[in-house]
């Protein structure tokens, strides 16, 4: 899309095409240098999890802007762009590409709701979550760093008995053992909602 928008804009202005040819040169690039890192942190976080389960969130495309203050400027960032450009989107499929050779079975899970959850009582709210850092439950007050209480939720969707019956699916690939049963917003909130208050 970037490289289409970019020759739009050429012909437009009525730059050269050589102009074109050097922006694809140094996008491939990139590429080639994203698609080895990302390949080489696979690598890394499969090594140090071998014959084991890796429990992950089944992220796809559509994160919104997000506007970033600081106090010395103030910018919007667009998460899609720069996900895009990091190929964040592809490494749930590189992960399990790879993960045979290290012996690691993988299982995909819901994301929703894995930031705003107390994994104590299974309260679900924007509240919660205080800053990007911290959590905080407003029912029952727990608290824990905000990133290690969603990476407890996730494990949790998986490793709980009840979680893992309602909302998981075995499935037949070789390493990708299961994915989530519900992928509706609103319907999975009904049934984490229906589980965690029986």
């Amino acid at each position: 899309k970037k490289l289409k928008k970019i020759q739009s804009q050429r012909d437009k202005l009525k730059l050269p095409k050589e102009y074109s040819k050097r922006q694809k040169r140094i996008q491939d690039k990139i590429n080639k240098q994203v698609a080895y890192l990302q390949n080489y942190a696979c690598h890394l976080l499969l090594k140090n999890h071998e014959n084991s389960v890796l429990v992950m969130e089944n992220l796809e495309r559509g994160l919104k802007k997000c506007k970033i203050n600081n106090k010395q400027y103030e910018e919007e960032l667009n998460y899609n762009d720069l996900f895009s450009l990091l190929k964040i989107y592809s490494m749930k499929d590189t992960v399990i590409r790879m993960s045979g050779n290290y012996n690691v079975n993988v299982v995909l899970v819901n994301p929703d709701f894995t930031s705003q959850m107390c994994p104590k009582c299974g309260h679900i709210s924007k509240n919660n979550r205080k800053s990007q850092e911290t959590f905080c439950c407003e029912k029952c007050n727990h608290k824990n760093n905000a990133d290690i209480n969603a990476a407890k939720n996730i494990k949790g969707r998986f490793t709980n008995p009840k979680f893992k019956e309602e909302l998981q699916k075995e499935v037949a690939d070789t390493q990708l053992i299961s994915e989530p049963k519900i992928s509706n917003r609103f319907k999975f909130k009904q049934k984490l909602f229906e589980i965690t208050n029986n």
